[in-house]
């Protein structure tokens, strides 16, 4: 997946910096994504109990689950 990544990002170098409001405009929902769903299940383990360690396992992992599912949409409407 990284590779992947790197090599969208090496392909477009030139057009992600002639038009950084696009990326901006990109990037915005998929924070708000990973914010949230990090959040909630931050509050979920704590709710159920988990200690600190155990939380930010959980919380990582499921923010980590849908990157993909995230990221191409975003990556393909470039």
């Amino acid at each position: 997946m990284l590779l992947t990544i790197v090599m969208i990002f090496s392909l477009q170098g030139e057009t992600i910096v002639q038009m950084p409001f696009d990326l901006l405009r990109i990037a915005r929902p998929l924070d708000l994504y990973f914010g949230i769903t990090f959040m909630l299940s931050f509050a979920t383990g704590k709710y159920l109990g988990a200690d600190y360690a155990e939380n930010a396992s959980i919380a990582f992992t499921a923010t980590g689950n849908n990157f993909e599912l995230a990221f191409e949409p975003s990556a393909s409407s470039g």
